[in-house]
């Protein structure tokens, strides 16, 4: 009897043991899993589409980005916009492209990659035709910056172009660090063949540019 009241206790302390030790790993890891999740999707459809996709969505124009002008040596290029005291938009620096949040520089090679491959981040944020919004959610905000891509055609491809887009969470508040994601979406292009087709535009095929060679309407006969 005294034997079995034993067991019992033990395995009584080793479930609470087990348990603590669960309530102690939750507590550790929740705040980093909670910070470095993905995008929600509504927030992505909303950049994507440039108005609210669900009811929690709200979406604010921030205005086009203005040229301010060339710091210094080191950095040009210079376009903001402004939200409530705070500024937002790009510079140069170095010949490197970086985001402007809220008086900080934010390098746009460091942008998390959520897109088709081989579709990386733009070596250039064209002011032409690029929209700053601010999309909020029920318990965040975001900046999204839906650009032109120099690298796929530029202003001059504007329906190809316009699938660039960014999104940087945490930028209204401080709560937590920045953080960029970068999306390329187009359903013409997901198929395409990393490869340079034959082009009527010479220029564009040295730029590397994918298209799908089926249904471009850049491409010649041989």
């Amino acid at each position: 009897m005294h034997y079995s009241i034993n067991i019992q206790i033990n395995l009584i302390i080793l479930i609470i043991s087990m348990f603590l030790k669960f309530l102690l790993l939750g507590f550790m890891f929740y705040p980093f899993g909670y910070s470095l999740a993905s995008i929600p999707k509504d927030v992505i459809e909303s950049c994507k589409k440039g108005s609210a996709v669900g009811r929690a969505i709200v979406v604010t124009d921030l205005g086009n980005i203005r040229f301010i002008r060339d710091s210094n040596d080191k950095c040009n290029n210079l376009y903001l916009t402004g939200y409530k005291g705070k500024y937002y938009g790009f510079i140069s620096c170095h010949d490197k492209p970086y985001f402007i949040i809220d008086k900080k520089k934010y390098a746009i090679a460091d942008a998390v990659i959520e897109s088709e491959k081989p579709y990386k981040p733009s070596l250039a944020i064209l002011t032409d035709g690029t929209y700053w919004l601010k999309i909020d959610d029920s318990q965040r905000s975001y900046l999204c910056v839906r650009s032109p891509s120099d690298d796929f055609g530029g202003e001059w491809n504007r329906s190809i172009a316009l699938s660039q887009f960014y999104i940087a969470a945490n930028a209204f508040d401080k709560k937590e660090p920045v953080k960029l994601y970068f999306y390329y979406y187009h359903p013409e292009l997901m198929n395409c063949m990393p490869a340079v087709p034959t082009c009527a535009n010479q220029k564009i095929c040295q730029q590397k540019m994918y298209l799908c060679p089926q249904k471009s309407r850049f491409l010649t006969k041989n």
